[in-house]
């Protein structure tokens, strides 16, 4: 049993290591920080892959779109309505086409159609209006969707030749002004200015996506498409992958006038994708600066335990001629690093749930998904150990002989 502070107290006091010293609180903010950007981008990621499953309450995938604004090819409200009906008819006959329909405004539209409602009953303290997305559409809308009719019914052509003050509004909005049954909502009235006209509703339809991929169900309200429009949006059902059918829809309207002027086409889900992009773009930034900030971690904890392995050489040394096996050493070396890592992971943790409330509102999953936290701390526990490897290694392969000759 022989003592070894004598020892090991006689390589000078410089071998003495404290607790925690300033390199070591710089390693813990860096894994903290590392923590938290690896989260954030594990959240991100995740909310990806769980945004292409989210149910739009359409097919995006076989939903073509072509955006027509002919008030830039000289055509008035009476012309331009006609080629319009012209169009709907022309690409029908497409052995291609299930179905085919007109509206003011696309689903997931990044130009939103905002009307002012004034609803009896649920007036505001100042009178303002009551803000509600919504679109002017066509009897086929609803069908070429595929969008399910829960009461009433839908747009009718003579709602549209006769400039019928009626609507058609989704499960969301009847729930909100008149909860229950959906048949409840139908027959009430709104109007679209103060003392206006009222509108009447007459049917409802299920909620769908009308804004972002990953909004909750949106109150949204369907008006007649007027006969005479100089700008709509044909929306284009095909059996399959309706991508590739885009330029030949293009065509079938040029055959109508070579000059048409599209402002926009492709398929639904392109829409989704551009309303996805700031996920999309947020976990690629945060992804980045998660794997910088790992580095740079791991660069500090290896350098922190290569130090303390430098100072501790005729420590180990002695260990090991005591006996120490070299998994002891490893054990003993790694023990120190993972301390660090242990600490500036719970910190990282605390700060990381922070972060991701903070997130949440472009999140497609549950701010404290549990998946993206394990594999953040999965990531960051694996780069620390390969990190502490190193100097464990090292330890373990000190000869004791020479380490104690150098003193």
């Amino acid at each position: 049993r022989p003592d070894l502070v004598p020892a090991l107290k006689d390589g000078g006091a410089s071998v003495k290591r404290r607790r925690f010293e300033l390199r070591d609180v710089l390693v813990v903010v860096q894994i903290a920080v590392s923590l938290v950007l690896v989260v954030g981008g594990a959240l991100m990621v995740r909310s990806l892959f769980a945004a292409g499953r989210v149910a739009l309450g359409y097919d995006g995938d076989r939903t073509a779109y072509l955006s027509l604004a002919l008030e830039m090819n000289g055509y008035d409200a009476e012309r331009g309505g006609k080629l319009l009906e012209a169009g709907v008819l022309r690409l029908q006959s497409l052995p291609q086409v299930e179905a085919v329909a007109l509206a003011s405004r696309l689903p997931l539209s990044i130009n939103n159609n905002t009307f002012s409602l004034f609803v009896p009953g649920h007036e505001t303290a100042d009178n303002r209006p009551i803000p509600i997305d919504g679109a002017s559409v066509d009897e086929r809308y609803f069908g070429a969707l595929h969008l399910k009719l829960l009461a009433g019914r839908g747009i009718e052509p003579a709602d549209r030749d006769e400039s019928r003050k009626v609507a058609v509004i989704t499960r969301a909005m009847a729930e909100r002004y008149w909860p229950g049954q959906p048949e409840n909502a139908l027959s009430r009235e709104f109007r679209l200015r103060e003392g206006g006209e009222p509108y009447r509703v007459v049917g409802v339809v299920e909620d769908y996506k009308v804004n972002t991929p990953g909004e909750s169900p949106t109150p949204y309200i369907h008006l007649p498409l007027g006969r005479h429009d100089s700008y709509a949006d044909f929306i284009v059902r095909t059996p399959g992958l309706a991508g590739a059918m885009v330029p030949v829809l293009q065509r079938e309207l040029r055959a109508l006038d070579p000059e048409l002027v599209f402002v926009d086409r492709g398929t639904l889900r392109k829409l989704a994708d551009v309303r996805l992009f700031p996920v999309r773009a947020g976990a690629w930034l945060i992804g980045a600066f998660g794997a910088l900030a790992l580095v740079v971690a791991a660069v500090g904890l290896y350098g922190v335990i290569g130090y303390s392995v430098s100072r501790r050489v005729r420590e180990i040394g002695i260990r090991k001629a005591l006996g120490a096996r070299p998994g002891q050493l490893v054990a003993m070396v790694l023990g120190e690093g993972m301390m660090l890592v242990g600490v500036g992971g719970v910190i990282g943790a605390v700060l990381a749930a922070a972060a991701a409330r903070v997130l949440s509102s472009v999140l497609f999953v549950g701010p404290f998904d549990v998946v993206s936290f394990a594999i953040a701390f999965g990531v960051l526990a694996l780069v620390a150990l390969l990190a502490n490897a190193v100097p464990a290694r090292r330890a373990a392969r000190v000869d004791p002989m020479v380490a104690l000759r150098s003193s």
